[in-house]
């Protein structure tokens, strides 16, 4: 299985997908003449956050002006960062920011809610990555919806060693949820906030 499948397949999961409806309406309005939207959006999300009063809204403006913009198969459209240290082919790290949402009537991208995805994925002796993630879907005030922490062992093949996915800890907002893990879930977030801040495209 491709890393970068089992990835989008969680942050999707792990959401709250709007209606039909409007989803439909999302979709729909994301056709042609998308080019010319996109720079409408660039323009009208970079004033509205030009004086952006915290770290958070500062972050989804630089995301919004300064990352790249596609549709998605699964959801209308998406901006998004990478940041990739290291070989992909043998150890590295990899980070990704993404705001999604879509492109209305209007010309203007709307976002909806945004992610966070950080991974670790050292070889070790057996050839293998063991990779440790973390996906955290935040609403658009900056305040974590969901967070997941994942382990798995996958093969240079990109194919996970069975019975090596292991779900090390899940925060949901509306659910209770040990101390101990929604200490580390915050801590993980502070770091990603710091590291995100600190980022220059």
């Amino acid at each position: 299985m491709n890393i970068a499948v089992v990835v989008r397949c969680l942050v999707v999961a792990a959401s709250v997908l709007p209606s039909a409806a409007s989803a439909a309406a999302l979709a729909s309005s994301a056709g042609a003449g998308l080019h010319l939207e996109r720079a409408i959006a660039d323009a009208s999300s970079a004033a509205k956050l030009e004086h952006a009063a915290n770290p958070w809204e500062a972050l989804v403006k630089k995301v919004l002006t300064r990352g790249t913009f596609q549709e998605a198969d699964f959801y209308p459209a998406q901006y998004s960062l990478k940041d990739v240290q290291g070989d992909p082919k043998d150890s590295h790290s990899a980070e990704y920011v993404t705001i999604w949402g879509g492109v209305g009537d209007l010309g203007v991208f709307q976002g909806s809610w945004a992610s966070f995805v950080s991974e670790d994925w050292p070889v070790k002796a057996d050839g293998h990555w063991h990779i440790d993630q973390w996906i955290f879907r935040i609403a658009m005030d900056g305040e974590i919806i969901e967070a997941t922490h994942i382990f798995m062992i996958q093969r240079k093949d990109r194919i996970i060693v069975d019975g090596s996915y292991k779900t090390l800890g899940q925060y949901k907002r509306t659910q209770p949820v040990s101390a101990e893990f929604r200490a580390e879930v915050q801590a993980k977030y502070e770091q990603l906030m710091r590291r995100w801040t600190a980022f220059q495209p």
